[in-house]
């Protein structure tokens, strides 16, 4: 069954859109979030789920003013793990956000396909109280049957981190980088806990800076906490 289309039709109407508590939503396209908006469950979580054949990411906006909570967003992996050669940029994602002033709260984002559990670009927003989890294939997990090298995954990606607050979220066995910060002035990112003892990932915490103009003047990150089994890097 396919739920898109009702729920994208809710999300074009605007307002606060409240989903069942524990309920089960397929989605054979992405759901597009308008500016001002809310998208919740009226307790406990709502299960949006990647299709088998499902490309691009669950949740896209390119939007200001709206909130995302009590949802936990899957991009069912196992399930589409013959879509991995069409692993490009963002065929896998679970979110991709571009907007200034949104709020993300008590949200999981676990079984990307590969790239990132949420990909953030913009200004003045908040991501809290959050859990990214089991994004992704490891690198040494070639044996997976129509798995393709590169189908790893970030927990969190921050491309652009101005003047927003990224406090008290969880990253755990994503297999890329847990929590990428690619550039951010005054990017406050506190009481971050990564966790990877059960598959291999490339970093739990990294700083880079991807494009010349990105920097990170007054950015405070604090109180991480980064836990790796020997087998992992």
């Amino acid at each position: 069954m396919d739920d898109y289309w009702a729920l994208q039709a809710c999300l074009d109407n605007g307002g606060t859109i409240v989903l069942q508590g524990w309920g089960y939503y397929e989605l054979s396209q992405t759901l597009e979030v308008h500016s001002n908006s809310t998208l919740t469950s009226e307790y406990g979580y709502a299960y949006l789920v990647a299709q088998p054949m499902m490309l691009g990411p669950i949740i896209h906006a390119s939007a200001s003013g709206f909130t995302l909570s009590k949802l936990d967003v899957s991009g069912n992996k196992w399930d589409r793990v013959d879509m991995t050669p069409l692993c490009a940029h963002p065929n896998g994602y679970n979110i991709q956000i571009d907007g200034e002033n949104f709020t993300i709260d008590d949200v999981i984002s676990e079984q990307a396909m590969c790239g990132t559990g949420a990909e953030l670009t913009g200004s003045s927003f908040t991501v809290q109280n959050s859990l990214f989890e089991g994004n992704g294939f490891p690198q040494d997990w070639w044996w997976i049957p129509g798995n393709v090298p590169g189908a790893w995954s970030d927990g969190l990606t921050l491309l652009t981190c101005d003047y927003s607050n990224i406090v008290g979220n969880v990253s755990d066995e994503n297999t890329d980088v847990d929590l990428i910060v690619g550039g951010g002035d005054y990017c406050n990112i506190q009481n971050a806990w990564s966790s990877n003892t059960a598959v291999h990932a490339f970093a739990g915490f990294m700083v880079e800076k991807f494009m010349e103009q990105y920097n990170h003047s007054s950015a405070t990150p604090l109180y991480h906490v980064i836990q790796r089994s020997s087998g992992s890097t």
